[in-house]
């Protein structure tokens, strides 16, 4: 599996500037009550909503 397209948005959020203090998590993996993982590439949190980022990297 191939991660590179994960590493090219990891490196644009660093270049992204932001007047609001922002949280971005990577590789997150959640776990519900069932039992069952569920990964998310990067979660963008703000004051005012979270930004799930599903990233692809297709040629």
């Amino acid at each position: 599996m191939s991660i590179a397209g994960e590493k090219k948005v990891d490196r644009e959020w660093l270049e992204l500037v932001c007047p609001y203090t922002v949280l971005v998590l990577h590789n997150l993996i959640l776990m519900n009550s069932a039992q069952h993982s569920h990964q998310l590439d990067t979660l963008f949190i703000c004051s005012n909503f979270m930004l799930v980022v599903e990233i692809k990297n297709i040629n």
